[in-house]
């Protein structure tokens, strides 16, 4: 695995090699410390869960991370937030211009990398941002307001979150043409999508409250819940269980039982990803 992830961030690397700002900036978050590489490590486990070569998969596992870096571009221009991984997030450092169209350049890049595998997975990516774009104009509008529910959290969630986890499955059945897994590893990314959120919630729970986000717990809290925090890590345990249940006989592969531990390590709250 330590020669998977070694190869992930040689890509990553090769990427941002031109003299350029975009170049410059992309490479400012991309290959800065304390990245874990989780959605690459997830393309790789449901790999391992249809045998296939994770040599076969380096473009799709190099596409999910810059992904998810768009994203973090630009949510952090969202949030205003002036610190990502232990360094000046972007816009802090330059602006809020240069982060968004940083953001696009990765989009762009992480296209790039799907050129050689059939049409369907490109399309599947590009479903991946049109979902995370919308859940991130959800999570806008349920900011500060008492009007959500908790289908809207959800909505939320595996939009924000839950789409991006699931292309790592979709995209890995796509090459294998296993339509059975492909639809398997969609809902298990949901649920994952949905486990890291209200991981998150728990960790950011006191910045939450003060700022109003939509979490789990403040929903709670709004429904008359007794115990809010209790039931957002009752919820994130069941989560777990379904994204599990939901690999159905893959869950007994190698890949799986790697997922499954994966899962069972987020439910102890530990968010930093």
């Amino acid at each position: 695995m330590i020669d998977f992830l070694g190869r992930i961030e040689s890509e990553l690397q090769s990427a941002f090699q031109s003299n350029t700002l975009l170049s410059k900036t992309g490479a400012h978050l991309c290959l800065a410390p304390h990245a874990k590489r989780v959605r690459p490590l997830l393309v790789s486990y449901f790999a391992q869960a249809l045998d296939l070569p994770v040599s076969q998969i380096i473009p799709i596992a190099t596409a999910s991370e810059l992904i998810h870096s768009a994203s973090l571009l630009h949510d952090d221009v969202i949030d205003h937030a002036d610190c990502r991984r232990g360094r000046p997030t972007v816009n802090h450092q330059w602006n809020n211009s240069v982060a968004v169209l940083s953001g696009n350049y990765l989009l762009s890049l992480a296209f790039g990398k799907l050129l050689n595998f059939e049409p369907a997975i490109t399309q599947e990516a590009i479903s991946v941002v049109t979902q995370m774009t919308e859940a991130a104009i959800l999570e806008l509008q349920m900011r500060n307001s008492l009007d959500f529910n908790l289908e809207d959290w959800r909505r939320m969630s595996v939009g924000k979150t839950g789409s991006l986890f699931a292309f790592c499955g979709t995209a890995v059945a796509l090459v294998t043409g296993d339509k059975r897994a492909q639809e398997a590893f969609r809902i298990s990314g949901h649920h994952i999508g949905q486990v890291f959120q209200l991981a998150d919630d728990l960790h950011d729970i006191e910045e939450d409250t003060h700022n109003l986000e939509a979490s789990y717990p403040r929903l709670m809290a709004m429904a008359g819940h007794p115990e809010p925090l209790v039931a957002c890590q009752t919820e994130l345990k069941n989560q777990a269980e379904l994204a599990v249940g939901a690999l159905g006989p893959w869950a007994l592969t190698e890949g799986g039982q790697q997922i499954s531990l994966w899962l069972n390590q987020l439910t102890c709250f530990d968010s930093s990803f």
